[in-house]
C-alpha cells in the first residue's frame, strides 16, 4: 500500500522571492500486503492557478525517494511536474524536502496574494492490496506579493496654459527604482513624458512633475504612472484624467498664514507665465499700503509685515476685478 504520510510547508505563509520548503514521507507501508510498483510510480505536482504567477526554478529534492525529480513545466495548465523513477521505500521515516520558488508576471503586476497547490502522489497498477485513499495528498500556501509603492493620492490640475502638474504622494515604499509618467489623449495607448527617480522610503514620499510638452489646447489628457522595481518588475496606477483649457482658467489667489505675525504668502493660480500681475494690499479703509509688481505665477509671493501695524488687510490683483479680495489679520 502506497501512503503519504503528511505534507508541511516552511513557511506557509511568505513572500514572492523566498523559497518555500515543501517535505513528505512517501513510502510503500509493506504490513499491507505485497506489491510491485512501476517506474515513475510517484508524481509531485506543483499547481499556480493565479495567472499572476510564473514557474522560475524547482531545486532538487533530497533523500528519501531519491536524489532528483526530472521536472516538467506545463504552461497551459501552469503546473511543474516532477516524475520520480525510484521505487519507494519500505516503511516511514524517509523525508524528502521539495523547494520551490514562485515570481510574480510582470504583465500581471497587481495581483497580492496568490494560492499554491503542492505535492499530490500517484501511484503505478493498483494492486488488491492498495488502499487508495492515502496515496494523495495535498496542502495549499499563501504567496503574497506586497506592491513596490502604495499611492494615498494622485492628482492632475491644468495651472496655466498648454501646462498640467501632476502631484502624486506614497505612503510606502520599497525596492522603487523610477516612476514613469505616462500620457494619453485616447486612455488607450500611453507614452512616456516624464520619469522620476524613486525616493525609496518606506515611510513614502512626495512627486510633482510638470508636463509642458505639446500640449494641444482644449484638449483632454489621461495620465497615469508605471512604476519599476530594481529587479525590472512593473506595476500601473489608476488613470486620471484633466482638460488643457487657456481661456477658461480658473483664477484665484491664496494666502497663509492668517493670523500672519511677520509675513505672509500669497499664492496666485489660473495666471499664465506670461501675465503681468501686480499684488496691491490695502488696509480696513481702502488704502494702499503694499504693491508687488511682477508677481510670481510659479511660487508664492513673500509680503514682509514688519512696517505694517496691527489690523485688518486685503490681498487683490490689479486688473481682475472679477477676483474676490482675500482678507488676512496682521497681529504683533
Amino acid at each position: 500500500d502506497i501512503v503519504t504520510n503528511g505534507i508541511n510547508a516552511t513557511p506557509n505563509t511568505a513572500s514572492v522571492g523566498q523559497t518555500i520548503d515543501f517535505t513528505f514521507d512517501a513510502y510503500n507501508d509493506t504490513g499491507g500486503g505485497s506489491c510491485s510498483y512501476e517506474v515513475n510510480s510517484v508524481q509531485v505536482f506543483l499547481f499556480f492557478p493565479s495567472s499572476g504567477v510564473e514557474y522560475q526554478s524547482i531545486i532538487s529534492p533530497s533523500g528519501g525517494i531519491g536524489d532528483y525529480f526530472n521536472w516538467n513545466y506545463d504552461v497551459a495548465n501552469k503546473t511543474v511536474i516532477g516524475l520520480n523513477h525510484t521505487a519507494l521505500p519500505d516503511g516511514a521515516g524517509d523525508i524528502v524536502t521539495v523547494r520551490a520558488l514562485v515570481t510574480p508576471l510582470a504583465s500581471y503586476p497587481q495581483f497580492r496574494t496568490i494560492g499554491v497547490t503542492v505535492l499530490q502522489y500517484e501511484d503505478g497498477p493498483a494492486f488488491p492490496s492498495n488502499n487508495p485513499d492515502n496515496d494523495n495528498g495535498t496542502t495549499v500556501v499563501q504567496i503574497t506579493a506586497p506592491l513596490p509603492i502604495e499611492l494615498s493620492s494622485f492628482s492632475a490640475k491644468n495651472t496655466e496654459c498648454n501646462i498640467v502638474v501632476l502631484n502624486w504622494e506614497t505612503v510606502s515604499e520599497k525596492n522603487n527604482d523610477y516612476m514613469e509618467v505616462l500620457r494619453s489623449r485616447e486612455s488607450t495607448e500611453f507614452v512616456t513624458v516624464g520619469k522620476i527617480q524613486g525616493a525609496n522610503k518606506p515611510s513614502g514620499a512626495s512627486y510633482s512633475f510638470t508636463d509642458n510638452n505639446g500640449l494641444v489646447e482644449g484638449a483632454e489628457y489621461f495620465y497615469r504612472l508605471k512604476q519599476v522595481d530594481f529587479d525590472g518588475r512593473i506595476e500601473f496606477f489608476d488613470i486620471i484624467s484633466v482638460h488643457n483649457e487657456c481661456d477658461g482658467l480658473i483664477k484665484s489667489i491664496s494666502l497663509h498664514p492668517n493670523p500672519a505675525i511677520e509675513k505672509v504668502f500669497v499664492s496666485l493660480e489660473g495666471f499664465n507665465v506670461n501675465d503681468d500681475v501686480t499684488i496691491i494690499v490695502t488696509n480696513a479703509i481702502g488704502e494702499k499700503v503694499m504693491t508687488i509688481n511682477n508677481a510670481l505665477i510659479n511660487d508664492a509671493n513673500e509680503l514682509r509685515l514688519n512696517s505694517l501695524p496691527a489690523g485688518i488687510y486685503n490681498v487683490k490683483i490689479a486688473g481682475f476685478d472679477e477676483l474676490t479680495s482675500k482678507r488676512f489679520i496682521k497681529i504683533d
